[in-house]
């Protein structure tokens, strides 16, 4: 998936950086502040990564990158947020963002928690994105400033919120910063979430529009179908790894399977700006929080039914990747939401 700078450029003008100081941080790249600007220009998820972290250690100020976030409005997402502000009530619009997401080029994980009588929004890290400590709590910042605006903004109040929980993963800056924005802020927590009030979720939108809905909803069922066209490589490469989930999946078995060697598997998936270890973790994560979900596996049958010789280095890799081990993962579905979501402390 290619992304534009637009999120970028928000940061960029809240933080009121020239073309001078935009020109020597951008050098490294290899690209100007004009090209930058051109929101036609794509980027690799890693590079817009890279980008954001040269801007925000220039920045050095987290309240920056939150009201660079609060800047959006859906109208800024296109044909996109045509759609979601098109919903009749912000649970439908929230399922929608869900679906389909990659039009948006989010560069954190998100998953919507819909339970009765707590719900709100859960951030990780994306896949392959686990090791940048120092860039996912700014990530963090500009998200949940991001969608405090959006919501605010579809229903037409601000008061929504019940709390915003932070794991160890977000620093004490984020917490001092919510806390500044009057915000109700638990710390410690087993995952990074905004906890929506019980009434939230049936909120309707202001804009909501029937034929409006109907009509972005197939534009951007197109467009989806297009960027999934533009992955029919990975698309393949994927489809090998879940029918073959429990085996070890190497590049070497992959290539074989698609009847190709290890060096082009590689080459055409860097194409699409993607590397092997990345797609087998998303696709191994994928897999396990459905049987984790949907069955009364083990944590040891599930870590080998994803192809996890050791359940230790599974319960690794989940973590890092969802910020809670697979058993509290479980409990938290299991609890249906209740006093324990989204924290899980016990």
């Amino acid at each position: 998936m290619k992304h534009t700078s637009a999120k970028l450029l928000a940061l960029v003008d809240e933080a009121g950086l020239s073309d001078g100081t935009l020109r020597q941080l951008l050098s490294p790249f290899g690209i100007g502040p004009d090209e930058f600007r051109n929101v036609d220009r794509l980027f690799a998820l890693d590079e817009i990564l890279a980008i954001f972290r040269v801007i925000v250690a220039h920045v050095a100020n987290a309240d920056t990158v939150f009201r660079a976030g609060q800047r959006f409005r859906f109208t800024d997402f296109g044909i996109f947020g045509l759609a979601v502000m098109s919903q009749p009530d912000l649970r439908l619009a929230l399922r929608f963002t869900m679906r389909y997401r990659p039009l948006s080029s989010p560069l954190i994980g998100l998953e919507v928690q819909d339970a009765e009588g707590d719900s709100g929004l859960v951030f990780y890290p994306l896949p392959g994105t686990t090791e940048d400590h120092d860039i996912y709590p700014r990530l963090l910042d500009f998200n949940v400033g991001m969608f405090l605006s959006l919501i605010s903004d579809a229903i037409g109040r601000d008061d929504f919120t019940s709390a915003i929980q932070l794991s160890a993963r977000a620093d004490k800056l984020s917490q001092d910063l919510l806390r500044d924005k009057g915000l109700h802020v638990i710390p410690g927590a087993l995952r990074d979430a905004i906890v929506l009030k019980p009434w939230a979720m049936d909120a309707p939108l202001r804009h909501k529009s029937t034929v409006g809905a109907a009509l972005a909803r197939k534009l951007c069922g197109d467009a989806l179908a297009s960027v999934r066209n533009a992955s029919k490589f990975s698309a393949e490469v994927q489809a090998v790894m879940i029918a073959n989930i429990e085996k070890p999946l190497t590049t070497a078995f992959v290539a074989r399977r698609l009847g190709m060697g290890e060096r082009s598997l590689r080459r055409r998936l860097s194409e699409e700006s993607l590397s092997f270890r990345l797609l087998k973790q998303s696709v191994q994560s994928d897999i396990a929080r459905r049987y984790l979900g949907e069955t009364r596996m083990t944590i040891a049958d599930v870590a080998l039914a994803v192809g996890y010789s050791d359940v230790a280095n599974f319960r690794r890799a989940f973590r890092a990747l969802h910020g809670v081990t697979p058993q509290e993962y479980r409990e938290d579905l299991r609890a249906g939401g209740g006093d324990n979501w989204p924290n899980g402390r016990k």
